[in-house]
């Protein structure tokens, strides 16, 4: 290993423990762990990136003393590790994202299931108790209150329902969460890159964000899902049902706020009452809105609404 290697090695091991410390202490700076990693296997390989990885691990874990630390800052690395590698091979940034996704997503089945056999800690569980915590306190609250009983049976068939929804939607929250995750990372990879004269592939502009063909395809078997769990209810049927149906729903309802914004900006709208027409239709919370953006978003995947295919192949 070059001695280049070797100083910005031990430099960025030190600076990833000091992260993950702060993590442990504060739990807001695990993002940036995987920032000197994918630094490092830019700048010289994989082998160091891993070598990197793996002494910071031990270095939290043994002098430290916290075993759990050392894992989370392989666990976390592994982002790191996988979007320097996707930027060193010159991918698109889609295809950047979709990688940095997938790693984001197995680190965070990788962390929960390391707190479940490490420390016997169960997400589901500790969400029951503290909601069951939270709901008492406030239906006491709203008793205390005089709220008509109606509606206070509202309130508490709906608290006592949420455990079992978030046991459902668990898989799209660690989606979701995953998805958060690899944005901040790459948000502070650019800044960081930057510094060293590196650009990272280019966001596309809003207005041009289209989703693959093939997802149509996903939202049809959401929808199919869907009607099967009305026929043969189960537990099993109704996660993947939900999670399948609103991921798929909420991309496509994603490239229908896209197309909207096209022709806003075709129309020479500002772009302040854009936002605010945007915010409007948002907050409203109305379902047929909801549900015709989706269906734009299809059928643009599917007929190219806005053109962008042959505008795409005349630029070339």
């Amino acid at each position: 290993m070059k001695t280049s290697a070797v100083t910005e090695g031990a430099v960025s091991a030190g600076i990833i423990v000091l992260l993950g410390l702060l993590s442990f202490t504060f739990g807001l700076f695990s993002f940036f762990i995987p920032v000197p990693l994918a630094v490092i296997v830019y700048r010289h390989n994989l082998k160091t990136g891993m070598l990197v990885a793996f002494a910071s691990a031990a270095v939290a874990s043994l002098l430290l003393m916290m075993p759990l630390l050392g894992l989370e800052i392989l666990i976390v690395g592994f982002i790191g590790i996988v979007l320097g590698l996707a930027i060193k091979e010159n991918l698109s940034f889609a295809r950047t994202f979709i990688i940095g996704a997938g790693a984001a997503v197995l680190a965070s089945i990788l962390r929960l299931a390391a707190l479940s056999l490490i420390a016997d800690y169960n997400i589901i569980a500790d969400f029951t108790q503290v909601w069951e915590r939270v709901s008492r306190q406030a239906l006491e609250l709203w008793q205390a209150s005089d709220m008509p009983s109606e509606l206070l049976d509202q309130y508490t068939e709906l608290f006592s329902s949420m455990p079992s929804l978030f046991a459902v939607l668990l898989p799209l929250s660690i989606l979701a969460l995953s998805l958060f995750e690899t944005i901040l990372c790459l948000m502070f990879m650019n800044i960081v890159f930057k510094r060293f004269g590196v650009s990272l592939p280019k966001v596309p502009p809003f207005i041009r964000w289209q989703l693959p063909w093939h997802f149509v395809w996903g939202y049809i078997i959401g929808k199919a899902l869907t009607i099967v769990y009305a026929y043969f209810p189960s537990q099993i049927m109704q996660a993947l049902a939900v999670n399948v149906d609103l991921f798929f729903s909420g991309a496509f309802f994603i490239q229908g706020l896209a197309i909207l914004w096209y022709y806003l900006t075709q129309a020479e709208i500002r772009k302040g009452f854009r936002i605010f027409i945007t915010a409007v239709l948002l907050l409203t919370g109305n379902v047929l809105i909801f549900n015709i953006l989706v269906m734009l978003g299809v059928l643009d995947t599917w007929f190219d609404i806005r053109k962008l295919n042959m505008e795409d192949k005349e630029d070339k």
